[in-house]
């Protein structure tokens, strides 16, 4: 789209290519309705008027398909939607070049008369109407083609023929004046195929507003408002004027000398007053627009001042990454002045991967808005690598589009050796605080295995005297043990001896004897003395080992070898 085209009329204008489509498809349905059913009004506007041919009616539906599938997409080439709509126009050619070749070679038989051909009483397609369809196809065809230096499109006066041709039939009807839409001995044209063909050709152009002559009419200049001011008044206003001073003549009011004066007087004032009130609106734009021109000046001037006297090295791009403009001091900086730099990109000045970096980090603030904001590594073009503070914004035009970036960027390179510096200082405090720790460690676990050495120095002196302190009264204690089994073996000896007297003992005496014998049960203690002085003295040889090895331990004592 033109950079002068507003985008509220450029959306008006397929707005209105819509509305044609569907006011197009509406006539011919109604047409096809009328004569499925037979009724004569829905195939003509009024009564007594030539009914529009089926078949024209089916090419006026697929003619408005083509026309509401071409509103929804773009110029060029490659959509599947476009390959249908050349299928449409093609079929709408053969409507039309059908008809003609059977009029040139007089067949009696073509397509417009086989559908509803038992109504139809002599309804044919008019050759003006057949070559109107050619006309329409052609132009669905190369509604986008642009030929030449000055990008002539081809459509647009394939559109104007129909669109001249329609609106000559309906100036016929309108006053009177068959030669307008008839040909000879063919048939008429229909009123409603006439309007339709007006209607089709308004809507073709309007489905494309960014090409002219669409482009003129919904652009925001002078030019544009002009046009849209008398064009109304230019295609109305002599049509309307003119049936009127018609009438006047037939209803005998005024001769025909006196009508025209008329007309010519009334159409010169019409247009006087459009062309002032015209020129009044351009005028009062005009003031407006200087104003406005006067506080951009003053807003440029003042952000040039602003620009130019901050120490940030300043430019900006379009969408496709080409600078379109750059503060004295970035100039400096890229050894460039300012035709050398604008339309450039960075690819013309920084290496591959540098440049594919900043493509990537416009791209990013193109597409989601969002200021970007990083210190980074650039090279200058001598090749000398710095590290930049980098700010990048989306520019927006008035409408709130985004229409390109704009970045800052600052040397920060000693800033950032610095804080290098600091980091690797860090780093080394960080290495020396860990060694300290570390010493500290070794000389904690180093005070522990001291004070566990004389700890175990302290328990050795300890174990000393504990060993030496059991070692006197073990020793006579074995030594009693070793006494007590003597004497009990002798004391068993003498039981014995006193059990073989039993006889020579006192009734009296031997019944004590024998019940405190049960009562100590003799016998099992007898038996059982030797094995209780055994473990006794197994007990003490044991506890003479532990407090050997205790006196080892301690190193008071020599140890087996």
């Amino acid at each position: 789209m033109s950079a002068a085209a507003d985008p509220r009329l450029a959306a008006i204008a397929r707005s209105l290519a819509r509305l044609a489509s569907l006011f197009v498809a509406s006539a011919a349905l109604l047409a096809l309705i009328g004569w499925a059913g037979n009724w004569e009004p829905l195939k003509s506007i009024l009564p007594g008027l030539i009914p529009m041919n089926p078949l024209s009616a089916l090419a006026f539906v697929m003619s408005a398909a083509a026309l509401w599938i071409l509103c929804g997409i773009e110029a060029g080439p490659g959509w599947r939607a476009r390959q249908f709509t050349n299928v449409i126009a093609l079929a709408i050619l053969f409507v039309g070049l059908q008809r003609l070749v059977c009029d040139l070679m007089k067949w009696p038989l073509a397509l417009d008369e086989w559908l509803f051909r038992s109504r139809l009483d002599g309804n044919r397609m008019a050759p003006n109407t057949a070559l109107c369809f050619i006309m329409i196809s052609l132009a669905f065809l190369t509604l986008d083609v642009e030929v030449g230096s000055r990008r002539a499109r081809p459509a647009v006066w394939l559109v104007l023929i129909p669109g001249c041709v329609g609106l000559l039939a309906i100036a016929g009807y309108v006053y009177g004046v068959a030669d307008f839409y008839a040909l000879r001995q063919y048939i008429h044209m229909a009123l409603n195929t006439a309007i339709c063909f007006v209607v089709l050709g308004v809507g073709i152009l309007c489905a494309r507003p960014g090409k002219e002559p669409a482009a003129t009419l919904v652009s925001r200049t002078a030019g544009g408002a002009t046009a849209r001011r008398l064009l109304p008044a230019a295609l109305f206003a002599p049509m309307l004027l003119g049936w009127l001073r018609l009438k006047g003549e037939e209803a005998h009011w005024y001769g025909a000398k006196f009508g025209v004066a008329l007309f010519a007087v009334v159409l010169v004032a019409v247009f006087v007053t459009v062309v002032y009130l015209s020129g009044r609106s351009l005028a009062k734009a005009e003031l407006r627009r200087k104003v406005t021109e006067d506080m951009l000046a003053a807003s440029e001037a003042f952000y040039h001042t602003l620009v130019e006297t901050l120490p940030q090295n300043i430019y900006r791009k379009d969408l496709q990454g080409r600078f379109t403009f750059a503060n004295s001091r970035f100039l400096g900086e890229m050894h460039r002045m300012m035709d050398q730099l604008v339309g450039k990109t960075d690819f013309d000045f920084f290496p591959q991967d540098l440049a594919e970096r900043y493509r990537r980090d416009d791209q990013a603030v193109i597409r989601t808005g969002t200021p970007f904001e990083t210190v980074e590594e650039h090279v200058k073009p001598e090749g000398e690598k710095i590290y930049v503070h980098v700010i990048k914004t989306a520019v927006y035009d008035d409408r709130g589009g985004v229409i390109g970036t704009q970045g800052m960027f600052w040397d920060v390179t000693e800033k950032k050796r610095s804080e290098e510096e600091l980091e690797r200082k860090n780093q080394q405090l960080e290495e020396a605080a860990q060694a300290e720790r570390e010493a500290r460690q070794a000389l904690l676990q180093a005070q522990g295995q001291l004070v566990q050495s004389e700890k175990l120095a302290g328990l050795g002196q300890m174990v000393a005297g504990v060993a030496h302190e059991i070692n006197n009264p073990l020793a006579f204690v074995g030594n009693n043990v070793a006494v007590m089994q003597r004497d009990v073996g002798g004391i068993r000896k003498l039981l014995e001896l006193y059990k073989q007297a039993d006889g020579s003992v006192p009734a009296e005496l031997r019944q004590r004897i024998t019940e405190l014998e049960e009562q100590i049960d003799l016998k099992y203690t007898l038996e059982n003395l030797e094995g209780l002085f055994a473990r006794s003295r197994e007990g003490l040889r044991r506890i003479q080992q532990i407090v050997k090895d205790l006196r080892d331990f301690a190193r008071l004592d020599e140890s087996d070898l």
